[in-house]
């Protein structure tokens, strides 16, 4: 469970990290070409340049974040397979179990049974 926590933990510091990477660099962009000393049309032209940029280095990384999230979800998903033979596997070993200790209990309690009603009968024909 713990270990759970720490994936979505870590999941969520990614995430936030990313975020705070592209929003800071697009704040980064903007002040540099704002700042700088450009004419009108040289500043919007550079503006241009920099959000397709920022518009294929977004893509970039959701592909990667996609293909990332598609290898997860696989581990994740064999992992759980796993664990779910070896649950199956466990609880039928189980079931073997109890049923022999049941059956050696009720063959047990036959023969003690057996030995009590022996010793009644013995008990009874000395009287």
């Amino acid at each position: 469970m713990s270990q759970n926590t720490e994936c979505n933990n870590a999941k969520m510091d990614c995430n936030t990290f990313v975020k705070g990477l592209l929003i800071g660099g697009a704040i980064g962009a903007a002040a540099a070409l704002l700042l700088a000393p450009k004419s009108g049309r040289e500043l919007r032209s550079d503006i241009s340049d920099k959000a397709q940029q920022v518009g294929g280095k977004t893509k970039e990384m959701a592909t990667d974040l996609g293909s990332r999230t598609a290898e997860t979800v696989k581990t994740v998903g064999s992992k759980a397979g796993a664990v779910v033979s070896s649950v199956k596997e466990a609880s039928k070993e189980f079931a073997a179990t109890v049923k022999e200790a049941t059956a050696n209990t009720a063959n047990q309690l036959k023969e003690a049974s057996a030995d009590v009603a022996e010793e009644i009968a013995d008990e009874l024909k000395k009287e």
